[in-house]
């Protein structure tokens, strides 16, 4: 009699279709909740599922020159959110570097500015800022403009006079370096509301930036004043946002002549 040969094969056969069914409830269960999370977060709370579907459906067919397209678009738009081809700023800023932190940088990183033109480290402050000195002879500069104070504030806090000292060496440091050079100074630009909740001594900028004014008047030193020109934020909360850039060279470029 074949079939009670080996009785317990049905047996196995049934617990395997059980495992089975279980890891496909398992499976379509969470597909369920990934297309109710799609369809909440980037079409607000529904319980309608089909925009989210629809949504996935459109990602796994688009291939990936589709994606790199849009991606292409996107950042030629941010590019010209950001730059202004008109205002000639590698022109206005020929003989001169701005000297600085990751703000600095960022003129290099959005293309505001030439390399030539930049000697910046992201997280300097002015008691490491004579590490750039090297590079900023080997450009021969007419005119050095200085971005520090927005990493000092976390070092410093409310030592504004600590901080004031040590700037004035770096001044000091940079007229025996470059005599013939005039400088330049950028006030410390605001963080958001939001991150001076969270680390209260980004509040200190506007102390440290009246000290500044003192300082370059002290000093010989022009200051530039840009906290005006910071409408947004990037994602940190702590810099501006990119768009801020160009306007900012455009204030710097105004001041040097």
């Amino acid at each position: 009699m074949r079939g009670n040969d080996k009785p317990w094969i049905k047996s196995e056969e049934i617990a395997k279709r059980k495992s089975y069914l279980i890891r496909t409830g398992i499976v379509l269960a969470v597909i369920l909740v990934l297309i109710l999370a799609v369809g909440h977060f980037h079409f607000g709370s529904t319980d309608d599922t089909k925009q989210g579907t629809a949504k996935l459906a459109s990602l796994e067919s688009m291939d990936v020159s589709e994606n790199q397209e849009t991606i292409d678009k996107l950042r030629a738009q941010r590019d010209a959110d950001i730059l202004d081809p008109d205002a000639n700023l590698e022109t206005k800023f020929s003989g001169t570097i701005v000297m600085g932190d990751s703000l600095a940088w960022e003129l290099i990183e959005y293309k505001v500015l030439p390399s030539s033109c930049v000697v910046a480290k992201c997280g300097a402050g002015t008691a490491d800022a004579d590490n750039a000195f090297a590079a900023a002879a080997a450009r021969n500069p007419s005119k050095i403009v200085l971005d520090y104070g927005l990493d000092d504030l976390t070092d410093y806090k409310a030592d504004a006079d600590g901080f004031i000292s040590q700037y004035g060496l770096l001044i000091d440091s940079l007229k025996a370096r470059f005599p013939g050079a005039k400088l330049y100074l950028c006030s410390i630009t605001p963080a958001s509301p939001d991150i001076l909740s969270l680390v209260p001594e980004y509040g200190y900028y506007s102390v440290y930036n009246t000290a500044l004014v003192k300082l370059c008047g002290d000093k010989g030193v022009t200051y530039i004043d840009v906290t005006d020109l910071v409408t947004d934020y990037s994602s940190d909360g702590i810099h501006p946002a990119a768009t801020f850039l160009t306007p900012w060279a455009k204030r710097i470029a105004e001041k040097i002549g």
